[in-house]
């Protein structure tokens, strides 16, 4: 199984507080997940993918210390985000977990055939806990474990539940 998961993120500051320490972010996500399975012992129907189109709702917290400069940078960020999926889409095979590729020759009525699609309203769930370093020229260093949970509940044929855990490394510039 291949699980691709990209997002894109719009977060506003609405909150600081009288320090500048405690941060309080909102916003909304568009989040693109793919789950692609082969599994080549069922031979000519040995693949298929399932794809979740969601609009998610953001809350993040992140808090600065470790201050260096005479109390003006802060070395570090400790955060934490949680990601709501409000309203989704779904594209997944109508024949168990794989293309029904014997219905057919040609491979594009697979798609456009066999598979099914449907609305679903609070798909999942997400979360992001992490660190980052901050370097004077505004550039970060971060780490965090990530916990995404998908499924698509009791509409279509078969249900599809993935829980996703990851230890991210990300690196943020700071375009000026």
């Amino acid at each position: 199984s291949i699980d691709i998961d990209s997002r894109t993120e719009f977060l506003y500051r609405f909150h600081d507080n009288q320090r500048n320490h405690l941060h309080l972010w909102a916003g909304v996500a568009l989040q693109g997940y793919y789950n692609i399975k082969d599994i080549p012992a069922m031979m000519n129907a040995s693949m298929g993918f399932t794809m979740f189109m969601n609009l998610c709702t953001e809350g993040m917290l992140s808090y600065d210390f470790a201050f260096i400069r005479e109390g003006r940078h802060p070395l570090l960020t400790a955060y934490g985000k949680l990601s709501l999926p409000v309203a989704g889409t779904v594209l997944r095979p109508g024949y168990a977990y794989m293309d029904n590729y014997t219905s057919d020759l040609n491979e594009s009525n697979a798609i456009l055939q066999d598979y099914v699609s449907f609305g679903k309203w609070f798909p999942g769930i997400g979360t992001d806990i992490g660190l980052y370093f901050n370097l004077l020229n505004g550039n970060r260093i971060g780490v965090s474990y990530r916990w995404d949970y998908l499924s698509t509940g009791h509409q279509g044929d078969y249900r599809f539940d993935n829980a996703l855990h990851s230890v991210n490394l990300s690196f943020m510039f700071n375009v000026n």
